[in-house]
C-alpha cells in the first residue's frame, strides 16, 4: 500500500540562540523596521560561518524560551504556523527578553528520516513568522529575506532537500527595531514550522488466522 505521511518540525524552547547587542550591530537605517530593509548581519559580530551545516555552536549559544505578546493576536500579524511556539532569549532575571535593537541568531539541526523504509520526500515547506524582520537560511542558502509577521511559505524540495531526507540546518537572523520609548519593552519573537511530506509503501500486517 502506498501512502503519504506529513512529518512536522517546529520552533520550540531549547532551540539555540545567539544574542548580539544593539551597540554591536544596527539592523535598520530607521527607528521602525517598516521604514527600511533589514541589514544582513556580518561576521563579526556574528560568529563566522554560523549559517553553515559544519558550524559548531559553543556555550555562548543559549537555549531559547517561549515568549508571547498580546499584540500578536491582531490580524496584522497573521496566523503563526500551526504547532509552532514563538521563541526568544531569556534575560538575566529569567524572563523572555524584548530589547530595542537586539539581533538574535537562531539555529536548529533537523534530521529528516523516512517514517517507513522505502518512503521518499515529495514535498518540504518552511512556514515563517517573526517580530521583527528576519532572514532565513537553509544549509547556508538564503531562502527568505526582509519579512516580518507571517512571512512566505518556502518550498525547499527538490532544490534544497533530497528525496532520501538527510540532516539539515535552519538558521535565522531576527533583528528588533527601536519602537519603544524605553530600552526594555519591545517584543521580539520567531516562530516556524517545517512540513515534510513522505510518499511510499507501508506494509499492512496480515491478520492472524
Amino acid at each position: 500500500m502506498t501512502v503519504e505521511i506529513v512529518v512536522t518540525f517546529s520552533s520550540e524552547p531549547g532551540d539555540l540562540v545567539y544574542r548580539i547587542d544593539a551597540m554591536d550591530f544596527r539592523a535598520y537605517a530607521s527607528q521602525s523596521a517598516m521604514d527600511s530593509r533589514l541589514n544582513r548581519i556580518t561576521s563579526p559580530p556574528a560568529p563566522a560561518n554560523w549559517t553553515l551545516p559544519d558550524f559548531v555552536p559553543d556555550d555562548s549559544w543559549k537555549p531559547a524560551v517561549r515568549v508571547w505578546d498580546g499584540q500578536w493576536s491582531g490580524s496584522e500579524w497573521g496566523r503563526m504556523p500551526a504547532g509552532a511556539t514563538p521563541i526568544v532569549i531569556q534575560d538575566p532575571s529569567g524572563r523572555p527578553e524584548g530589547r530595542n535593537g537586539t539581533t538574535l541568531l537562531f539555529r536548529r539541526v533537523l534530521a529528516l528520516t523516512p517514517p517507513s523504509e522505502g518512503m521518499r520526500v515529495i514535498r518540504a515547506v518552511l512556514e515563517t513568522w517573526s517580530d521583527n524582520k528576519t532572514e532565513w537560511w537553509w544549509q547556508g542558502v538564503s531562502v527568505a529575506y526582509d519579512h516580518e509577521a507571517r512571512g512566505p511559505d518556502v518550498s525547499l524540495f527538490p532544490a534544497l532537500v533530497s528525496p532520501d531526507g538527510g540532516t539539515y540546518v535552519l538558521a535565522i537572523q531576527n533583528s528588533n527595531d527601536y519602537m519603544c520609548p524605553w530600552v526594555v519593552c519591545n517584543p521580539q519573537g520567531t516562530a516556524w514550522a517545517l512540513r515534510v511530506t513522505w510518499r511510499g509503501p507501508v506494509e499492512i500486517p496480515t491478520p492472524s488466522p
